[in-house]
């Protein structure tokens, strides 16, 4: 998904790439607007999918950020000669990180089950909050596929 404002003239935002998968809506507004419709948000460009999984960022969100003491998270999906890795950073308090741990690979795991293929194996790691980082566009980056 990518928004261009027409009217802000103060700081427009021209081509900005949200990193949404979305789609047009068919048929007219039921409010009447002539304007075209935007569908729900399918999920990240960023998703993680391979031939052994698909998982999207929502899920990981959802499962993750639900555990207390979470601050953030970032996501590799690693594909090794052995097999594939979800390699996880962990952004959290040093005092809780071992419970953490453990707790994220439980929500986890269930989401990459899959009866076809074996699972990814999943690698943990964790920092302090304050070892975030943002990238030039003022977001976390958390996902490389």
């Amino acid at each position: 998904m990518v928004f261009t404002t027409l009217a802000r003239e103060a700081l427009p935002l021209i081509r900005y790439r949200t990193g949404d998968r979305a789609a047009w809506m068919e048929g007219p507004c039921a409010c009447g607007s002539i304007m075209r419709r935007l569908g729900k948000v399918r999920g990240r460009i960023a998703d993680l999918t391979s031939a052994r999984t698909s998982l999207s960022m929502p899920q990981l969100d959802e499962a993750i950020l639900s555990l207390p003491g979470i601050y953030s998270f970032k996501v590799v999906l690693q594909r090794e000669a052995a097999g594939e890795t979800l390699d996880l950073t962990l952004f959290c308090p040093e005092s809780r990180a071992t419970m953490l741990a453990a707790d994220v690979r439980a929500v986890v795991k269930p989401l990459l089950d899959n009866p076809a293929a074996p699972s990814p194996a999943i690698r943990i790691h964790t920092c302090p909050p304050a070892d975030l980082r943002w990238d030039s566009s003022g977001m976390i980056k958390r996902a490389i596929g």
